[in-house]
This record gives structure tokens, C-alpha cells and sequence, in this order.
């Protein structure tokens, strides 16, 4: 059943809980002990129901999520979505001293992570020799490359990794900004665990 009633309920409740439209926030309904995803419009789509009073709570999903094209993965709450659809189309998940961005180019693509992470450094007018790493994910290990670059006070981490599926080549570009003396927050490992632990893709 969808109704407009309901979908002013939403967003009367996103107003008041200050999840403005911009911050891309991702809401469900949970209603009988189920959870109903509500759409970009504010809608939401319940089976339908006998007469009578109907008690329904929303709430902010726990997990952001990313679903295109054969790649699905999660994010921990509270960080920020965007899309760019301009080529490489890009979806950017943005948090305070952590951003995870995610690139998507040609199947047949050649560029490394250590050439896509040079190319960043260079835009930015840093310089920085890729040291390699890995990323364990959906029971492989893929391909990484990692720059730490001070500049002034700041300390900017970056760790490219490479995601080869079925329909494209992924390049997952993590970032964590924070003052040069100060350690890593508890927000860099739990991205990193939650991307790794929830990582699903189509085989090429």
C-alpha cells in the first residue's frame, strides 16, 4: 500500500530529526517486527494490511548502502552519500576525518592502484612513492597500494585498492585526514571492516 499520508510522516519525522535532504540519509520502516526501505521520494511500500490501528517506528538505517551494477557493500551510519555521474562515476561516502570513494571504470581498464593513487597525489600536487598492500574481502585478496603525506600540521592517508567484478573495474580509494601527531580515530578501522565484511560482487 503506498500512501501520501505516510510519506508525509516521513518527512516530518526527517525535519525533526534534522536528516535534511542533502545528507542523503537512508530510512526504513519497521512495522510488525519488519523492516520497509523507504525510497529517494519519501515513500515506502508495505503490504496490505486488515483495519485497525497500525504502530510504525522510523528509524535511520544502521548500515549505508551501496548497490550497483554486480558491487554491494555497507558503510557504518552516519556518513554522507553522494553520487557523481560524471566519467570515472563515482559514489563518495563522506565522514568526519574518514571518506571512502568509489571509482568506477572500463572492464578492461588497465590502470593499477599504485598508478590511480600517483595520479591523485600529482593532482593535488603531492609526491609520494605507493607502497603495496591488500584488502581481504569476500574471500580474496585484492590489490592495493597505500601514500602517507604530511603537509603543515595534517597527515593525509590514502589506500587505493582494486575490485575486479563482472561489469567493471573498481577502484576503492579510503582516505583519513587528521593532525600529524594524533593516531588514527576508531572510524578509519571500523569503515574499513564493515566495507571488507559486507563486500559482495559478481565474478568477471
Amino acid at each position: 500500500m503506498r500512501t501520501s499520508r505516510l510519506a508525509a510522516v516521513l518527512m516530518l519525522f526527517s525535519a525533526n530529526a534534522g536528516i535534511a535532504a542533502g545528507s542523503k540519509a537512508q530510512l526504513e520502516v519497521e512495522m510488525g517486527g519488519k523492516s520497509y526501505p523507504v525510497d529517494a521520494e519519501g515513500f515506502v511500500d508495505i503490504p496490505q494490511v486488515d483495519a485497525g490501528a497500525l504502530r510504525l517506528r522510523v528509524r535511520e538505517k544502521e548500515n549505508v548502502q551501496l548497490r550497483v551494477s554486480g558491487l554491494g557493500f555497507d558503510v557504518p551510519r552516519g556518513y554522507r552519500l553522494e553520487h557523481d555521474p560524471t566519467p570515472p562515476e563515482s559514489w563518495t561516502f563522506d565522514g568526519d576525518e574518514t571518506m571512502l570513494t568509489v571509482y568506477r571504470n572500463e572492464a578492461d581498464d588497465p590502470q593499477t592502484p599504485a598508478q590511480f593513487l600517483a595520479e591523485m597525489l600529482r593532482i593535488g600536487g603531492h609526491v609520494c612513492v605507493p607502497e603495496a598492500i591488500s584488502l581481504h574481502a569476500a574471500a580474496h585478496e585484492f590489490p592495493g597500494s597505500v601514500c602517507d603525506v604530511v603537509h603543515g600540521e595534517i597527515r593525509t592517508r590514502r589506500e587505493v585498492y582494486l575490485i575486479a567484478a563482472a561489469k567493471a573495474r573498481w577502484m576503492f580509494s579510503f582516505m583519513l585526514v587528521r593532525s600529524k601527531d594524533k593516531p588514527p580515530s576508531t572510524a578509519w578501522a571500523q569503515l574499513k571492516r564493515q566495507v571488507s565484511t559486507t563486500l559482495t560482487l559478481e565474478k568477471p
